[in-house]
């Protein structure tokens, strides 16, 4: 689960996806006509995967823009890890902070 925090409207992203750094665990979010991926800030991107006790892992997430970006210039986007959905126990705290982007030529 991911929110975007950034000045930029979240209907500038029309794709999310998500891998892991062995390039194996990988789970996208794509616009379909008026569904964007981000609703009220807030989106899903499903991934599957399983870790080994105290496993640690290095995900990215990647945001794909709209063709026509012109009225988002000067905007950020920044996009944050605010949970995931387990069974099992998590350790750590959320959210996960996210880089900033500032929307340009």
């Amino acid at each position: 689960r991911v929110k975007q925090n950034g000045s930029a409207s979240s209907d500038v992203v029309t794709e999310l996806t998500v891998v892991d750094d062995s390039g194996n665990a990988r789970g996208s979010t794509i616009a379909s006509g008026a569904t964007l991926p981000f609703k009220a800030n807030q989106a899903f991107v499903p991934v599957n995967t399983l870790f080994a006790p105290g496993q640690m892992r290095l995900f990215t997430i990647k945001a794909v823009l709209a063709s026509n970006i012109a009225r988002y210039f000067g905007t950020q986007l920044k996009v944050d890890v605010t949970g995931i959905d387990t069974t099992a126990s998590v350790k750590g705290a959320f959210p996960i902070r996210g880089t900033t982007w500032t929307i340009g030529m």
